[in-house]
């Protein structure tokens, strides 16, 4: 049974990308973003497909660093694990409990945060976080509700605040409009 029936895609943190089939049993190997969230021993996991978020009972993860082999109870063959290759996987934010500050130096938590530019610029709200290359990218809807661009990098980064949901900035000012 399904214990996540109606889940909004705010409730989720990114969690990491399914990287290929792991055998012929329905494995696959999952990357995930941070160690840390490693060690939080997630119940499910949260699988998208076409453009929903698919809730899978964890099984059993085993690895290292960065890299886990995971089975879930739902996929039983190769075939089954194919299909999710290169899919994003997404954990619940509530399964990260009472110390957020595991995770706050982390990016996978800031989706939804507004973001200020160091000058006071009002930039808007982190809509996605693109993470299909090596350079995290996110999409930032603007009060105006025009989409910037911003890529993450760490030196930029001012002021994370969790409880306030705020992030501040210091990029170049070029970047606080759209082109």
């Amino acid at each position: 049974m399904n214990p996540y029936p109606k889940i909004s895609r705010q409730e989720l943190l990114s969690y990491g990308r399914v990287k290929r089939p792991h055998g012929h049993h329905g494995e696959i190997v999952l990357e995930v973003y941070s160690e840390e969230l490693f060690a939080l021993n997630p119940q499910y996991l949260f699988v998208e497909s076409e453009g929903l978020c698919i809730p899978y009972r964890v099984d059993e993860m085993r690895g290292s660093r960065d890299q886990f082999i995971t089975s879930f109870d739902q996929l039983t063959s190769e075939e089954q694990a194919k299909k999710l290759r290169g899919a994003k996987v997404y954990i619940q934010a509530s399964e990260i409990g009472d110390e957020p500050d595991r995770i706050e130096s982390s990016y996978l938590s800031w989706r939804g945060m507004s973001v200020t530019h160091s000058s006071g610029i009002a930039m808007g709200v982190i809509e996605e976080i693109d993470d299909s290359t090596s350079n995290l990218i996110f999409q930032i809807l603007s009060p105006a509700g025009e989409v910037l661009l911003l890529p993450y990098v760490e030196e930029w980064i001012v002021d994370v605040d969790l409880d306030k949901r705020a992030i501040i900035v210091d990029c170049p000012i070029e970047l606080t409009s759209p082109l």
